[in-house]
């Protein structure tokens, strides 16, 4: 499988990624008074790291934005579904699923948005599949917001690909709120810097 060519929309894009990372970058270099990281999570990302293969800060990077591209594809479908009331969507396969808060507003970003996804890839036939790196991915994407200003993000999801020696990844995990050490993620026991990750979506 090859690399996705950028276009104006991929662009666009990971422009808008990169400027939330920057924003939740900010947050979290100014939470001077939050408490430092778990030393027993340290300590298990230390064990996964030994035993999941080792990957690139690109590599990295890809799997991080099939799972961004997967949250947008989500948010997507259920702005597209339209219907008053309705508070959940489904892809027809079942493997993707997101539900929102009753205070939810799209327009805004207020409220909770949760996507589940088990073995989830997006679909070949879609227009979004055009910017993927062809990973399946299992877990949990949640966002929120109180105001629509002050949002976190947070995934645990592993990962899959039909291509495993060129796309390593098998997990990932974020956790973007605002707290000491929140700029990174973890990739398969690894931690990568937010920065770092992005930075090979630059021109």
């Amino acid at each position: 499988m090859t690399c996705p060519t950028p276009s104006p929309i991929a662009r666009a894009f990971h422009a808008f990624f990169a400027l939330v990372v920057a924003v939740a970058t900010a947050v979290a270099t100014a939470a001077c008074s939050a408490a430092p990281p778990d030393d027993g999570v340290a300590a298990e990302a230390a064990t996964a790291a030994e035993r999941l293969p080792q990957v690139t800060i690109p590599q990295a990077g890809e799997a991080v934005s099939d799972a961004m591209l997967i949250a947008s594809f989500a948010l997507y479908r259920a702005l597209a579904s339209g219907r008053a009331g309705v508070r959940q969507i489904a892809s027809e396969d079942g493997r993707l699923n997101m539900s929102w808060s009753d205070d939810a507003d799209f327009a805004s970003g207020r409220g909770r948005y949760t996507i589940i996804v088990d073995d989830y890839s997006i679909p070949l036939d879609d227009p979004f599949a055009g910017y993927a790196y062809g990973y399946a991915l299992s877990g949990s994407i949640v966002l929120e917001s109180a105001t629509g200003d002050d949002s976190t993000l947070a995934f645990d999801l592993e990962a899959r690909h039909d291509d495993p020696e060129r796309f390593p990844v098998e997990r990932l995990a974020m956790n973007l709120d605002g707290s000491v050490d929140s700029d990174t993620v973890v990739v398969n026991g690894v931690r990568f810097s937010l920065a770092d990750l992005t930075s090979i979506f630059e021109d």
